[in-house]
């Protein structure tokens, strides 16, 4: 059930600001989505708000299952060429103890595979065109030398406009769905610092409403090269489990969609 992506997100701070984010300080810090380590931080900006822009690939599987049971799955080199349109961007804020971040996500793809549900019906050509987007509030309730913890609360809206083609052998019919779904999610986010320069931050949220059920987590580590500047690394998976008796949450074309895989990047804090 993988589909093989390489997502590039510009985290762009420009009317948002996050103080601490991912570099290891001589300050506490609090951290964005994805994390990345920083070294000693720049002061602060006279109204109190610091900013922040960082660059990173998100090499993500595409993973899913249809309401007919059949896997959302295609080669590498195949989902290369049927890939639309991908993007992640995420904006963050922090002042004092509160953090404010925007998480988007954006793919635009088709897997034109054929997919056996039984020796007489089969889906080919599957349509998806998504956004994922959280904003979110932390809160920090741990703050030291090497532990910086934060209660996070928000919401999580998906989007799906998506088509499949179902054959069978009297004839081809293509369903279609879009609609939109919110749900309030709540988790922790942080970072550990092992040394000046390494850092090992982290993610988890979960929440539900009018989907099913949906999760997100990620785990990294960080160096810091400069003041300014740090490359961070990790692991992100992001699941959605949708709600088969609402067609307008996607739930009448899918039961599941899961993005999961590396994250590589570069972070400048100014």
């Amino acid at each position: 059930m993988k589909n093989y992506w390489i997502l590039l997100g510009v985290s762009l701070a420009g009317f948002f600001a996050q103080a601490d984010c991912f570099l290891l300080e001589v300050e506490p810090h609090e951290h964005n989505i994805p994390h990345a380590p920083e070294a000693v931080v720049q002061p602060a900006q006279s109204d109190g708000w610091n900013y922040s822009a960082a660059a990173y690939l998100w090499m993500a599987d595409l993973g899913g299952e249809t309401v007919l049971g059949t896997d959302i799955d295609a080669d590498f080199d195949d989902l290369l060429g049927d890939l639309q349109g991908a993007a992640v961007v995420t904006l963050g804020a922090h002042h004092d103890k509160w953090s404010f971040i925007l998480d988007t996500i954006y793919l635009n793809a088709e897997d034109v595979h054929n997919r056996g549900v039984n020796p007489l019906v089969s889906v080919t050509d599957v349509q998806l065109s998504a956004w994922v987007v959280t904003p979110m509030v932390g809160y920090n309730i741990i703050r030291n030398d090497t532990l910086d913890l934060n209660l996070l609360a928000g919401i999580r809206y998906v989007y799906l406009d998506s088509e499949v083609n179902v054959r069978t052998p009297l004839q081809n019919r293509k369903q279609s769905s879009s609609g939109g779904a919110w749900n309030g999610i709540a988790g922790l986010e942080g970072q550990v610092d092992l040394s000046e320069h390494w850092s090992l931050p982290f993610h988890v949220d979960a929440g539900t409403g009018e989907t099913d059920f949906t999760w997100q987590a990620y785990a990294g580590v960080g160096y810091a090269l400069t003041e300014q500047f740090s490359l961070f690394g990790g692991y992100r998976y992001l699941a959605l489990e949708f709600d088969d008796d609402d067609p307008n949450t996607g739930g009448d074309l899918f039961d599941d969609l899961t993005l999961s895989g590396g994250i590589v990047g570069v972070k400048y804090l100014f």
